[in-house]
């Protein structure tokens, strides 16, 4: 258990350690339209160093995320 500031220092953490040592290029990233941009930019970091993918679900005129 690792105990941090907030979530930004947690997602941070989270991109940076395990992002960068498990996910492997083409590998994919799945976020929402709605995420806070606190938690969209650790992944660009990583993507610029692992050349992942992150892949932006959209939601639907009622709110609900686009499963398809």
């Amino acid at each position: 258990m690792i105990f941090t500031r907030g979530t930004t220092e947690s997602i941070n953490l989270v991109a940076a350690s395990y992002g960068g040592e498990f996910l492997r290029d083409g590998d994919h990233i799945i976020l929402t339209v709605m995420e806070h941009h606190a938690n969209i930019v650790p992944w660009q970091l990583l993507q610029r160093r692992r050349n992942i993918v992150i892949d932006v679900v959209p939601i639907l005129p009622d709110g609900s995320l686009d499963l398809e």
